[in-house]
Order: structure tokens, then sequence, then C-alpha cells
């Protein structure tokens, strides 16, 4: 196996480091992403939550 700066290059840009402000801007997407997809999971469980108390699941429901 060849060592990795033998590699020919074909065509791939070269990977250089990420500079902070790119950085913090990912991070910040990804909390964007992670507070949506809890407001979502959350609206689900109210939605099946409310349909089980319509069609008569017990009210005293634990997560115990």
């Amino acid at each position: 196996m060849l060592p990795a700066t033998r590699w020919p290059s074909v065509g791939l840009r070269p990977v250089v480091p990420e500079d902070q402000t790119t950085i913090l801007w990912l991070l910040s997407e990804r909390h964007d992403d992670l507070a949506h997809e809890r407001t979502r999971v959350l609206n689900r469980l109210h939605a099946v939550l409310h349909d089980l108390v319509l069609g008569g699941a017990p009210t005293g429901l634990s997560a115990d």
C-alpha cells in the first residue's frame, strides 16, 4: 500500500482544518436541528396520548 502522501490526486481538494466560525455555525445548525426534532417528537407524543385518553386509556399514566 502506498503512503497517503504518495496517492495520486484524482481531482480531490486537500483536506484543510475548519475555522472557528464554520465550526460554531455547524454546532448552531445541529442545535437547531435537535430542538426542532425534540418539538416534533413531543408533539407526536402529545397526539398519541390524547388519542389514548379519548380511547379510554387510564389517565394515571406514569413513565416509571
